[in-house]
This record gives structure tokens, C-alpha cells and sequence, in this order.
């Protein structure tokens, strides 16, 4: 009993040398790996490496305030860009001046009418113009009137005229009221007459504005 508990008691000695040795023998392989060195490790192999293309440029110590790019810098840049030419100045061209135009324009009859409707042969009528005068100058005009039985078809062939009464007007610019006067004849036969009323000039005898209106006198019996 005794020679077995003196055998235990050695084998749990040498055990616990055994133990101890052990832990001293590991303990350097750890010694000064603390709580960073796996991290530093681990953060090293997960880094990944810098891409071939990648052109990492720096200054070879550039002094403060200089401009001068470093080796690295000229070659990367190369051959600087050529300064573009300024476009020539363009003179201006003169532009001619606009002429003077004369002014244009017509004349116009904007009324006209037969101061006495119904006459009788031999009586003298007032037969009235209002001119539109639009060609911004002084115009003189012959103002004339004829007349023509309402039967008849033709005013070349039938036309009574009062050339003794036909009075040159001097038409201002713009609208103007002018009267003159018509003497019937004695021998007029009674009945319905049309009436035209007519511009012409007083040196060329060229018209300028002629109009009609049917039926517009009656003479008396």
C-alpha cells in the first residue's frame, strides 16, 4: 500500500513537471505577439495590391513655391499643347446708307354725290368730291362729270358733259371736300341718268380716278 501510493505520487510529480515544461517551451513562440500582431497579420494579407494601370505620381521633393514638375510629373504629362492661334480681328464692312424713297401713294374718290337729285333741263346742280389724297405731295386734278340716260348702254355714244364748268383743284395731302357745278342741258329728255364722277390730270389729260353710280339724278319734265 505504501510502495503503490509512493508510485502515485511520483507519477503525478513527474506530470506536473512535464506540464510545466511544456508551457515554458511554447510561451517564446508567442512573446511579443500581443493583441495587434494577428490583426497586423490578417490586415497585411487582406490588403489587396495596387492595380498594374495604376500611375502613382509624386514630387521628388519639390522646394516650397516652385512649379517645376518632377521626372515622374514630365513624363507623365509629355509634350506640352500647342497655344491656339487668336482668330484674326475681322474689320467691319460699311453698310451703305438707305436712299431717300419718294413717297407713293394714290388718289381716291371716298364720296361723291349730286347736290340736287331732281332737276330740270337747263338747271345748274352742285356735284360734290371727297378725295383721298395718299401720295403725300400737293396734286391738282381736273374734277369731271358726265351723265348718261339710264336706257342707254354705252357712255361713249351717249355721255352729256359741262366742260364750261370743269374747274382744276388743288388736293392737299389726306382727305379734302370739293364742289363743283354741272349746267343740264335745255334739250335733256326727261328720266333717270347715271352719273360718273372722274379725276384727270389738268396738263396730260390722263385719268386718276373714275367711279359711277346708276340712276343717281332724275330730270324732270
Amino acid at each position: 500500500m505504501t510502495l503503490a501510493r509512493s508510485a502515485f505520487g511520483g507519477a503525478f510529480l513527474l506530470i506536473i513537471a512535464g506540464s510545466l515544461a511544456a508551457r515554458s517551451a511554447v510561451a517564446p513562440l508567442f512573446h511579443g505577439l500581443g493583441s495587434s500582431g494577428p490583426r497586423s497579420v490578417l490586415a497585411a494579407r487582406d490588403t489587396p495590391k495596387a492595380s498594374p494601370s495604376l500611375i502613382v505620381i509624386s514630387p521628388a521633393h519639390p522646394s516650397p513655391g516652385s512649379t517645376t514638375p518632377s521626372p515622374v510629373e514630365r513624363r507623365r504629362i509629355g509634350r506640352p499643347a500647342p497655344t491656339p492661334t487668336p482668330p484674326a480681328t475681322l474689320r467691319p464692312t460699311s453698310t451703305p446708307a438707305p436712299s431717300a424713297t419718294p413717297a407713293s401713294g394714290t388718289l381716291a374718290l371716298l364720296r361723291y354725290w349730286v347736290g340736287t337729285p331732281a332737276a330740270r333741263p337747263g338747271q345748274t346742280i352742285e356735284v360734290g368730291y371727297v378725295i383721298d389724297n395718299g401720295t403725300g405731295r400737293t396734286m391738282h386734278e381736273v374734277l369731271g362729270v358726265s351723265l348718261k340716260s339710264s336706257r342707254a348702254l354705252s357712255w361713249a355714244t351717249s355721255a352729256v358733259s359741262d366742260p364750261g364748268h370743269d374747274v382744276v383743284a388743288t388736293v392737299l395731302p389726306g382727305n379734302s371736300t370739293h364742289i363743283r357745278f354741272f349746267t343740264l342741258p335745255a334739250g335733256l329728255r326727261p328720266g333717270w341718268y347715271d352719273v360718273a364722277w372722274g379725276l384727270r390730270s389738268p396738263i396730260t389729260g390722263a385719268r386718276v380716278g373714275l367711279v359711277f353710280a346708276p340712276t343717281a339724278l332724275r330730270v324732270r319734265g
